[in-house]
């Protein structure tokens, strides 16, 4: 199994992350299997570094070159497309179909803006930071990253992408997943998955939301998760009715 290291890495400033390096440098053993399903199974996919090692409070995992994307760059053409694509190849890892006719796939489940790496020499994305992949309905990982268009430290839910981008989007996603010219992309495919998208959008407000107010009370992190988690339900019920009552329209 994935080796695990008895020490706590301290992450508040350059220095202690230079410690915590060296003492895992210290401890690892070039023979260390990679047995977290999680990076197995991305990391054969090619959807992923490898795992080197966990410690008490992180990972030690290969890394992603490029830099994260922001609110202003994720809607420009070759990052957005970009995204669309690489989150259809996590998509594709496994797939199998629900009672509600909604598929269940391998999902990053946190494709916030920090967590997209852009490589402006290949033009191509990275996702990072995989302890919340699992199992989970596919138009999860969309909504979820549609969501995050509002950014974090700063919130503007005014960014939530138009029905327009969605559906562009959503075409460039399917043809990528699908194997498929976009212009072979069912029109009846775009739609489907608009209305899935943004009725999950809600879920994914009540999970973070949710989510930020148990950190409220237990977490150390200089951040106001009470705040954020307000947001977050807030914008829930703003959306419900409009987005519950979403249709297909074929």
């Amino acid at each position: 199994m994935t080796p695990k290291l008895e020490l706590t890495v301290d992450g508040s400033s350059v220095r202690g992350l230079q410690e915590g390096a060296k003492e895992i440098v210290q401890h690892v053993q070039p023979d260390w299997k990679q047995d977290k399903l999680e990076f197995k199974v991305l990391h054969r996919s090619g959807c992923c570094p490898p795992l080197y090692a966990t410690f008490s409070n992180g990972l030690c995992y290969g890394f992603t070159q490029g830099s994260p994307i922001s609110p202003d760059l994720v809607v420009q053409e070759p990052i957005w497309r970009a995204i669309s694509q690489e989150m259809a190849r996590y998509h594709k890892i496994k797939s199998c179909l629900t009672g509600l006719g909604c598929p269940v796939v391998f999902s990053h489940n946190d494709i916030l803006l920090g967590n997209v790496i852009w490589n402006q020499e290949t033009q191509k994305v990275g996702f990072i930071d995989y302890e919340y992949g699992g199992a989970n309905f596919q138009p999860f990982d969309v909504a979820n990253h549609f969501n995050e268009f509002a950014g974090v430290d700063v919130v503007d839910y005014n960014r939530y992408p138009s029905a327009e981008f969605q559906r562009q989007w959503l075409r460039s996603y399917l043809s990528h997943y699908q194997d498929i010219p976009e212009e072979e992309v069912k029109e009846h495919d775009v739609e489907l998955w608009y209305v899935w998208v943004n009725k999950f959008a809600l879920a994914s407000h009540l999970f973070w939301g949710s989510w930020a107010m148990v950190q409220a009370n237990y977490s150390s992190i200089d951040f106001d998760f009470l705040g954020y988690g307000i947001t977050r339900v807030d914008e829930y019920f703003k959306r419900k009715n409009e987005f519950l009552s979403l249709t297909p329209n074929l």
